[in-house]
């Protein structure tokens, strides 16, 4: 699957989620997206070079932060 049908994919749920009131009006969708998609890549990458739970949970931690 390719980057942009990803990306895609994630804006339109992000951006259901903003008409259901899930996600503020303030939080640009597109932005979310990029930055999700970077995060996971950078995780896989990480999860093949130092599996440790700790250090991606945290990082997925902050990631999500980024919805609030």
């Amino acid at each position: 699957m390719s980057w942009s049908v990803v990306e895609t994919a994630l804006v339109s749920s992000l951006l259901r989620a903003q008409v259901q009131g899930e996600l503020a009006v303030d939080k640009d969708p597109h932005e979310i997206a990029q930055l999700l998609l970077v995060v996971m890549q950078g995780m896989r990458v990480v999860a093949r070079a130092a599996p440790e739970a700790g250090r991606l949970r945290a990082a997925a931690k902050l990631a999500l932060a980024s919805l609030d």
